[in-house]
């Protein structure tokens, strides 16, 4: 049995939020990483379990072996596997990965000694607010899409099955870092670069925008989510948000940033930039990330009162979107390969020579 102070088994612990939180929490805990097979390699010093949520025989084998290996006390189980895509359609991998997975998961620990179960939600359960109104926990949840909607059903499955397991529902901003890992960032950040003609009209209001969250700064408050397990009420939620932007600021620095231009931003009716996706989109190996849904809510603004995980959490993220574009920007320039790589861009037959210097926003 080990000998660890205890166990937390992230779910999706290969993955790029969680396989940070692994690193975070493998000197004070026992991590253990659920996750399928052929995703990256785990983190060192983390044992990864291959487990396949929507399988009954896979979670309850998975379980078995950490209750005889590591003893049969859980501490934190943070639920981070879930499916999504920006395709807006609905997918059976939504019912069967991010609702199933999460009652299977939950219903399996129920009888277990289980100190705590952490699920990951997304901000886009709210619905859209105005600029200066953020929304706190309490506001009624009204998702827009596929994705969004499968978490809020998630959600009610935590609430329904917990049983006595204490349990932390994270509503998350948008999450971005240096290099990117945020696909309306990365996305935004090409059309800019490359000077997209599509590039210079916006749909929706560009006063409007949503909540962020760095990645850092996102691990540290999960990481004191599991730490202040015994002092956090038994059935709670929290906002996950550092700050909102407007899509009009994000624009503006990019084109400072990229181009030391002043980008101008122009409105287009919505009826035009539906029909212009339909036609970018349909065009053979195009991959554009604008969907026509996405047009749909384009004016929709994400607002989010995270004063209560700031105060229950004792938490105070330090990084901005403004503060890190230029970074961001830096990694771009320096190695555009890898960034269209990692952010799974279609990089154009000649890479983007952005004129002049990075400007500050």
């Amino acid at each position: 049995m080990s000998t660890h102070r205890g166990t937390v088994i992230i779910t999706g612990g290969s993955g790029l939020i969680g396989s940070a939180l692994a690193l975070a929490l493998r000197d004070r805990y026992h991590v253990v990483a659920f996750d399928n097979a052929g995703l990256p390699h785990p983190p060192p010093g983390v044992d990864t379990m291959d487990v396949d949520l929507t399988s009954e025989s896979s979670v309850a084998g998975a379980l078995d072996r950490v209750e005889r290996e590591q003893g049969s006390r859980i501490e934190s189980v943070v639920h981070l596997a879930a499916y999504y895509d920006f395709s807006g359609r609905p997918s059976p991998k939504y019912g069967e990965l991010t609702v199933g997975g999460t009652e299977r998961m939950l219903r399996l620990l129920r009888d277990r000694d289980v100190g705590q179960f952490v699920f990951a939600s997304t901000s886009l359960v709210y619905g859209p607010t105005e600029p200066g109104r953020p929304q706190a926990e309490d506001a009624p949840l009204a998702p827009m899409w596929a994705y969004p909607e499968s978490k809020a059903a998630a959600e009610l499955v935590v609430q329904e099955t917990r049983g006595s397991i204490p349990t932390v529902i994270v509503r998350i901003a948008a999450v971005y870092d240096e290099e990117g890992h945020s696909p309306p960032l990365a996305n935004h950040l090409q059309r800019v670069a490359e000077r997209w003609f599509i590039g210079r009209f916006y749909p929706g209001d560009p006063a409007h925008g949503q909540s962020f969250v760095h990645r850092e700064d996102l691990i540290d408050a999960l990481a004191r989510v599991v730490d202040r397990r015994a002092q956090l009420p038994p059935d709670l939620v929290l906002n996950l948000s550092a700050e909102t932007v407007a899509y009009g600021d994000i624009q503006h620095a990019l084109g400072l940033l990229l181009h030391a231009e002043d980008w101008k931003t122009r409105p287009v009716p919505k009826v035009i930039a539906r029909a212009g996706a339909r036609f970018l989109n349909a065009l053979p190996g195009s991959g554009h990330f604008i969907q026509p849904w996405m047009i749909n809510i384009a004016d929709d603004h994400i607002e989010l009162d995270a004063s209560r995980a700031r105060e229950l959490l004792d938490w105070d993220p330090r990084r901005t979107v403004r503060e890190t574009l230029p970074a961001m920007v830096a990694n771009f320039r320096a190695d555009p390969e890898t960034f269209y790589r990692v952010n799974k861009l279609t990089p154009p037959s000649r890479l983007p020579k952005p004129a002049g210097s990075p400007t500050p926003a």
